[in-house]
């Protein structure tokens, strides 16, 4: 079995995403403001439909701060 390294990155990347944000925080919203994306274009990449370019992980990465989202090398 292949395994896409990409899908695989994009998945951990989201379940830290979820983890650090916490039960009450809204994430959608947060990475719509992050981003300057619609709702819309932030669910279908928490979602797994579409995939976060490395510019908006990045992006993400300095918005939340934490190092945890060292997950993904983005140099």
């Amino acid at each position: 079995m292949h395994m896409n390294t990409s899908s695989f990155t994009q998945d951990v990347f989201v379940t830290k995403l979820y983890s650090l944000a916490g039960p009450h925080v809204n994430l959608a919203d947060r990475l719509m403001v992050l981003l300057q994306v619609s709702r819309h274009e932030v669910v279908e990449k928490l979602n797994g439909d579409n995939s976060f370019s490395m510019e908006e992980m990045r992006v993400i990465k300095q918005g939340f701060n934490n190092s945890a989202l060292g997950v993904i090398d983005l140099a």
